[in-house]
């Protein structure tokens, strides 16, 4: 049998291609015990990459789903702190207006008519309170 010998040149080359090759493993092994994370995913995952992507969906749709919610917070944060408004306004007048009738004269009530109206304008304003851009009282369909 023939024996056939590498060169020492050839020989250097070859041991330094393989040292780099085991330093890039070692180096590569170390990121994945460190970080948990294979540096393949695909290889890791024999090329079946479904159930990732499957992962990958739903933390989007979860995303999409907070973002409503913190929509839908600040639009009833705003409606609730309306209707707070139009609460207050609505109290401080009713017993005013359920004794007009028996006001004597025109001025009086002229005056609680003045009261009632100016509140009615600020039921109006509290009813037509936007946040972020929209009303919140609206009938618009956001999807």
């Amino acid at each position: 049998m023939t024996r056939i010998s590498v060169g020492d040149a050839s020989l250097t080359n070859i041991l330094a291609r393989q040292g780099a090759d085991l330093r890039a493993q070692v180096q590569r092994a170390s990121v994945e015990v460190t970080t948990g994370r294979p540096a393949d995913i695909a290889k890791a995952l024999r090329g079946d990459v479904v159930p990732l992507l499957a992962i990958d969906s739903s933390l989007a749709r979860l995303a999409a789903f907070k973002t409503t919610a913190t929509d839908a917070a600040v639009q009833t944060a705003a409606q609730q702190t309306a209707l707070k408004g139009i609460s207050a306004l609505a109290a401080g007048i009713t017993t005013t207006l359920l004794g007009a009738r028996d006001f004597p004269t025109p001025a009086q009530v002229n005056s609680v008519a003045a009261d009632a109206s100016a509140r009615l304008s600020s039921v109006m304003g509290l009813l037509n309170t936007q946040a972020s851009g929209r009303a919140v009282f609206s009938g618009t369909d956001t999807d």
